[in-house]
């Protein structure tokens, strides 16, 4: 009786981990889309980590720079780590829209898309194991059926 059930409730998980996983790539990808459309047109900086702020869980670079239209722009990382990424001192190329300065991200892959490739990541993760609960299942069934001919 215990394997009816497990055997029952394993369709449904793989269509839980699928859906799942699809809806995380869905968030993926409006997270990039949300970040590419906001750095449309974004111009080049160079900049400087003058701080470090968090703490035991993390630490993210505080950054400022000068934009084409004058004036200093600090601006806190979005993504942060421990050990730290960055040191005090360090020289970064910052992107940042022209229009809001205040909006700028460290010019590096994880600094951009980190959210959208954490989702990604998650999303495919998740499919998979949809995909081998729904192979198991369908070999079971198969082996089943086939001993009872």
């Amino acid at each position: 009786m215990a394997a009816e059930t497990g055997r029952r409730a394993q369709p449904i998980l793989a269509r839980v981990f699928a859906a799942l996983g699809l809806a995380m790539l869905i968030v993926a990808g409006v997270a990039a889309t949300a970040r590419a459309t906001d750095l449309a047109g974004a111009e080049h900086a160079d900049g400087t980590v003058f701080a470090l702020t968090g703490g035991a869980k993390g630490f993210a670079p505080v950054v400022q720079f000068t934009p084409t239209i004058g004036g200093t722009v600090p601006f806190t990382a979005d993504v942060d780590s421990n050990p730290p990424a960055y040191q005090v001192g360090d020289h970064v190329r910052v992107l940042y829209p022209p229009d809001k300065p205040r909006d700028a991200v460290i010019d590096s892959f994880w600094q951009i898309w980190f959210s959208a490739a954490v989702f990604a990541l998650s999303g495919v993760t998740f499919i998979v194991v949809g995909i081998a609960l729904a192979t198991a299942d369908l070999a079971t069934r198969r082996s089943l059926s086939w001993r009872t001919r």
